[in-house]
């Protein structure tokens, strides 16, 4: 059964549970989570915007909202998330951690359950997938 399924052009970022926008205020005034048509996009200019830890950059979204109410996956559900997403020839990997995408298990010590990082080793830049079981 089909539980949560955003349109961006309907929901707008409604959608989610909370944002995470510029919690800095490095870029005051510009949006970087945006609903636009069919996709929801994030944007990081470099260099300038930064998170309250001076050396990251980050935004973000969090939860799932249907009607108006959060929802949460619960124990004994199964759930399949799809998504796709655009990664531009101008963001390098680094020798530190570059993540790019992360999901997040809900509740107390909700911790990742997986990981995109772009990362830098023998001169190569790479794609890295981590998945976590966190119980």
């Amino acid at each position: 059964m089909l539980v949560w399924s955003p349109v961006p052009r309907r929901d707008g970022l409604g959608a989610f549970g909370g944002i995470e926008d510029d919690l800095a205020g490095s870029h005051p005034g510009v949006p970087h989570v945006r609903a636009l048509g069919t996709m929801y996009r994030f944007d990081i200019h470099h260099p300038g915007d930064v998170d309250t830890y001076p050396d990251r950059q980050r935004q973000e979204v969090r939860g799932m909202r249907v009607g108006g109410r959060e929802r949460r996956a619960a124990e004994g559900e199964t759930w399949r998330f799809t998504w796709s997403w655009y990664l531009p020839a101008a963001l390098r990997a680094t020798r530190s951690f570059t993540h790019v995408h992360q999901q997040f298990a809900s509740g107390a010590g909700g911790g990742p359950v997986l990981t995109v990082s772009l990362r830098r080793r023998g001169g190569r830049d790479l794609m890295e997938l981590n998945a976590f079981r966190t119980g």
